[in-house]
């Protein structure tokens, strides 16, 4: 499994807003700016952050965005969720049930592969922002 650039995006703004939590909104320039990623593209990982409620907007004088709520519980899973981030390690275990493999009901390797979904889903549950930003603090 490989996480995608919307993903690892998506994780290094949302630790930026986290460690702001509380003290008001920021732009998305400002966040482009000290993560390096492009403002166009941010644009577009914000909307799907918004549409789940991870993020909200503000409008007006001192407007921005700031996290929809602290970061210790919004949970790695929700936020992979909301960009769209499969956490199949092969496709025939996909959510999506088109793209199961003709093979799948004899596939002696299915098995692993659907154990090994649950236990990535079991991880990126228990893990939160929060968890990400403390060890953004440690690393400095």
């Amino acid at each position: 499994m490989q996480l995608t650039t919307r993903t690892r995006y998506a994780l290094r703004a949302l630790v930026y807003l986290g460690q702001r939590y509380g003290r008001g909104a920021v732009q998305l320039r400002e966040i482009a700016k000290k993560e390096g990623i492009s403002e166009k593209y941010l644009e577009q990982i914000f909307y799907r952050l918004r549409r789940a409620s991870i993020v909200k907007t503000k409008k007006g004088p001192g407007g921005g965005y700031e996290l929809g709520d602290n970061p210790a519980t919004i949970k790695l899973i929700d936020i992979l969720s909301a960009v769209g981030e499969s956490l199949a390690p092969v496709f025939c275990v996909a959510d999506n049930k088109t793209a199961r493999c003709p093979r799948s009901k004899n596939c002696p390797a299915r098995p692993y592969w659907e154990k090994l979904k649950e236990v990535i889903e079991e991880f990126f549950n228990n893990h939160t922002l929060a968890d990400i930003g403390k060890n953004a603090k440690k690393k400095g």
